[in-house]
């Protein structure tokens, strides 16, 4: 998403605000892109984590995994487009005033490079992510 800090802070093990990954442009959606670098990674759960103080910013967030890169600047009709159309999963959340941690948990496990976080709305203008943990395992034992 353009104007956001960059998504490498959300995997960088501090949980605070200068190390998060943060948009607060009044543009919707704002897309965060994950590239796991292996083509062999099984992937069934992602919990994303927000501060207490931050909670209130987050309204609609959709979850993709696929094996096409997605485009963090896909716009307003970035579901159309071919890496989001195509993606192997994804899952819709609402989140409610309070929610800190964001689970997304899949049926099963999928075989996927790339994840996309899209927030659709809020119920203020920023979205953030202190932290995000991805679960699953190596497939080619890595």
């Amino acid at each position: 998403t353009l104007g956001a800090y960059p998504t490498k802070n959300i995997f960088d093990g501090y949980y605070d605000i200068k190390h998060a990954w943060w948009s607060n442009n009044k543009t919707y959606p704002k897309i965060v892109v994950i590239d796991t670098h292996k083509d062999s990674y099984m992937i069934n759960k992602i919990a994303v984590y927000q501060g207490s103080a931050y909670t209130y910013r987050s309204g609609g967030v959709v979850f993709y995994f696929g094996n096409e890169p997605f485009n963090p600047d896909a716009g307003a009709n970035y579901a159309e487009t071919a890496p989001f159309k195509n993606a192997l999963f994804s899952k819709s959340i609402v989140l409610y005033y309070g929610t800190s941690t964001i689970w997304c948990v899949a049926p099963t496990f999928y075989n996927c490079r790339y994840i996309a976080i899209v927030f659709t709305s809020t119920k203020r203008n920023g979205s953030v992510i202190f932290e995000a943990e991805t679960y699953g395992y190596d497939s080619k034992g890595n």
